[in-house]
């Protein structure tokens, strides 16, 4: 998942598959439906970690072709109330799997990448 090369950090980047694998979505989608960020909060903080780690990053995909991350606010949420994210994080009735299953997965592919650059260790659980 991550590897470093001349104290460059590659981070490899999911394929559609892999984001639209029932267990892989479900394991994404509880994480960072749990962690502490407020929707509003969220465009900010893929924003953040982006730029922060842009510099010492280079995010590929598992053939090797470079990923070139897209414009977070233009291109992947134009919102910027996030509403999409409200959607996402909505639980089934007993609150342990998604309610809805979204296709859009340039947005999963980020909210991905943002689970493996800032916390590559809980990352590495999603393919299990």
């Amino acid at each position: 998942m991550i590897w470093t090369k001349n104290n460059c950090l590659i981070v490899y980047v999911a394929n559609d598959a892999e984001l639209l694998n029932r267990n892989y979505y479900q394991r994404l989608w509880l994480f960072c439906r749990n962690l502490p960020i407020n929707r509003r909060e969220w465009l900010d903080e893929l924003a953040n970690t982006f730029r922060d780690a842009d510099a010492s990053t280079d995010y590929q995909w598992q053939s090797g072709k470079p990923y070139d991350l897209p414009d977070i606010e233009e291109e992947v949420f134009p919102d910027p109330d996030m509403r999409w994210l409200s959607e996402f994080f909505q639980g089934d009735p007993n609150g342990l799997k998604p309610k809805l299953r979204t296709r859009m997965v340039e947005r999963l592919r980020v909210l991905d990448l943002y689970v493996r650059v800032k916390h590559p260790r809980i990352a590495a659980h999603f393919k299990r």
